[in-house]
């Protein structure tokens, strides 16, 4: 319980006192507040002021943010004693979150992260950092947490976004003979059993060996090889990894594996050459605009899933749509068991040395057996998508983590993998798993990619027509950024005019499957031409006028090469068919 109580400073504004701690300036608050502002407002940041007082200091911020005093600001409010003050809040009502939830709140901390591409700035109020010190700490290792998964992401789309474009284009050559993953939604009870590459695996593989008839079984990526040793061949493997180097130590010497692939579209296209079953795609990511691709110019219901941050947390997901019944976990330590990275039949397995454990500052967790476990951040993520999962699924109690061993999940029911396959495995459930997989072999789509994909080209090259024939013609008026006497209105009609034509280059681009390099290319665009604090009008038209022109020579360059791409890949098709 807090002891709070309102007094009045020298200068006679309001200031509140907590447990006998003073929170504002008792002299001036609102020079304080002024004081902190001057100091700590930035361009482009995310300000999260933590403790909101009785708001001196958000209000001036957030009136300063709204009053553009600042360029492109965002304000974010964080306080435990939320519920006590809540009538004390004035105009900052909407920025302000307690503690209560701490999913909402990742979620809001996601979104502002997002907005101000990882610019963070947290202010502290006065004495916060002491009453809630706990809170305090607790709030810092999200918010490190969250900025460290949002560098992740953002490297991962910057560095592969022109790989996974092409991946696209490859696996759109496998629909005709694939389906999708609606194909594998069954009304069935047989027990799903997930596989992962954890140290733990290598103790289940005797028992998985035994009932694997009597089972479905899903393989998160890489794992397969180690699943392949034990002499098991899996029903599914999952793989949304769309890097080169990840096909070339894990996938490239398999060969006519008989497990169906079950691929997003942006999974490295040669991983699905390494399997000889019929496979499944899928978008990894819920998007309206992918759909409308989908269902507009592959005549394909696709599904897009965009759950959890490793081909472990989809294989999850793809369990629980492949069966009602029971779903167990192996390999899914999200640990270094035994300072083990891996199942010691895994090619990346190796022993953490203590240098590792410093340098890449991994951190204890609470282990399956009570016990303490050493982790990662990015495993702990892992492990927290798999917490959130189990609370969306139908019917979470069929769940069960059967790893024994790395870290407790939270929310999901822990047993033995013999108990789980003793208690639910049953003799019938061999017959009906021949019967459901042969029937999944069967159909084949009508969908036809050379057409679809010579469409494609069309657009292509009408874009890239459209986009020469405007920058020759931009070309032929450069003289207008020469001009000494450059007046303003001229300015703004021509990137009015540059405006409305970079909306129409987009709509063309929403016919093709250029999403991520068109978000890598416009996030990068974004952050390569901010605006200054005290640019005067002029100077931000002339700023916007050299960004158009970059966004448009970036846009004809990879219209061009997708379209020779898509060349490559047709001729491709052709000489087989031959």
């Amino acid at each position: 319980m807090y002891d709070i109580s309102y007094e009045y400073a020298k200068n006679q504004q309001k200031i509140l006192k907590i447990n006998d701690i003073y929170i504002e300036s008792k002299i001036n608050p609102n020079k304080e507040a002024e004081r902190i502002i001057e100091k700590e407002l930035s361009d482009y940041y995310t300000h999260i002021v933590f403790g909101y007082g009785v708001g001196y200091l958000s209000e001036k911020m957030l009136q300063k943010i709204i009053n553009e005093d600042v360029n492109g600001g965002q304000l974010l409010i964080i306080d435990p004693l939320l519920d006590e003050i809540r009538d004390t809040v004035t105009g900052c009502k909407q920025y302000i979150y307690s503690m209560n939830d701490m999913n909402v709140l990742e979620s809001v901390i996601d979104f502002y992260l997002h907005q101000t591409h990882n610019r963070v700035k947290v202010i502290c109020t006065k004495n916060y950092d002491t009453l809630f010190a706990s809170e305090y700490t607790k709030f810092l290792n999200i918010l490190k947490k969250r900025m460290q998964n949002f560098s992740n992401s953002l490297y991962t789309v910057t560095s592969t976004s022109i790989q996974w474009q092409k991946n696209i284009i490859h696996n759109i050559m496998n629909l005709p003979t694939d389906g999708t993953l609606y194909d594998l939604e069954f009304e069935t009870h047989i027990p799903v059993v997930v596989i992962s590459g954890g140290p733990s695996l290598a103790k289940q593989l005797i028992l998985l060996k035994k009932y694997e008839k009597c089972v479905l079984t899903i393989v998160s990526g890489s794992t397969i090889n180690s699943v392949l040793q034990a002499n098991i061949v899996p029903d599914f493997v999952v793989s949304v990894d769309g890097r080169l180097s990840h096909y070339e130590q894990h996938y490239e010497k398999l060969k006519n594996i008989s497990s169906s692939l079950i691929y997003s579209m942006e999974t490295h296209f040669k991983i699905r050459k390494s399997f000889n079953k019929k496979g499944f795609a899928f978008f990894t990511h819920e998007s309206q605009a992918l759909e409308e691709y989908a269902k507009k110019s592959l005549r394909l219901s696709m599904m897009g899933l965009n759950m959890g941050t490793s081909c472990a947390n989809f294989a999850f997901t793809i369990a629980s749509l492949m069966t009602k019944g029971p779903i167990a976990f192996i390999g899914q330590d999200l640990a270094f068991t035994n300072n083990a990275t891996h199942a010691n039949t895994n090619k990346d397995f190796h022993e953490l040395t203590e240098e590792e454990i410093v340098k890449n500052q991994y951190f204890y967790v609470e282990g399956y057996n009570d016990e303490e476990v050493l982790t990662s951040l990015t495993m702990n993520a892992m492990k927290e998508s798999f917490e959130k999962q189990i609370r969306m699924v139908e019917n979470p109690g069929r769940v069960f983590n059967c790893t024994e061993g790395g870290a407790r999940i939270q929310g999901m029911k822990q047993t033995s993998f013999l108990n789980f396959l003793s208690s639910n495995v049953e003799e019938k459930y061999e017959f009906q798993k021949e019967r459901l997989l042969a029937s999944t072999q069967e159909g084949k789509s009508t969908y036809v990619p050379f057409e679809n994909l010579s469409k494609e080209i069309i657009i292509y090259e009408e874009i890239t027509s459209l986009i020469e024939g405007k920058l020759e013609n931009l070309n032929k008026d450069n003289e207008l950024l020469q001009n000494e006497n450059l007046i303003l209105e001229d300015l703004l009609q021509n990137n009015e005019e540059l405006s409305i034509f970079i909306k129409t280059i987009n709509e063309l681009f929403l016919q093709v499957p250029i999403w991520k390099v068109k978000q890598t290319v416009d996030w990068q665009l974004h952050e390569s031409y901010l605006s200054k604090k005290g640019d005067t009008d002029l100077e931000v038209q002339i700023h916007i006028y050299h960004k158009n022109i970059a966004m448009l020579e970036v846009y004809l360059k990879i219209s061009k090469e997708f379209s020779e791409y898509i060349k490559e890949i047709l001729e491709e098709g052709s000489e087989k068919n031959v």
